[in-house]
């Protein structure tokens, strides 16, 4: 089991639908926390989605953390999300969608 996933190439509501029945495999709703660049773009929300991802799953195998149009986030939010794409707690499952991969930074590709 992959730890952290990029979901690419389908429109918001399609990649959002995948990655919630992605995440229902090994978390409950309870475990799954949605972030929504449409909301948020920035840092605060990459550090909110930190802080979470080192939370003990409640009833399920995982915690998983879900952005959604992750290459909406400005380069520094991408830029801080490297180190826990590297390194996931070992209780956390992240979720990445876009609709096209060339507007995230190369280094979140990569991981």
């Amino acid at each position: 089991m992959s730890q952290s996933l990029l979901i690419v190439g389908q429109n918001k509501i399609k990649a959002k639908k995948e990655a919630l029945k992605i995440a229902k495999e090994f978390s409950s709703s309870f475990d799954t926390l949605v972030f929504d660049t449409a909301e948020s773009k920035g840092i605060e929300m990459v550090r909110e989605l930190i802080i979470n991802s080192f939370r003990k799953p409640f009833n399920s195998k995982l915690v998983t953390l879900i952005i959604i149009e992750a290459d909406k986030l400005t380069s520094e939010a991408q830029n801080s999300l490297l180190k826990i794409l590297e390194e996931p707690p070992k209780e956390t499952q992240l979720i990445l969608t876009t609709q096209n991969r060339n507007k995230l930074l190369p280094t979140v590709t990569s991981r």
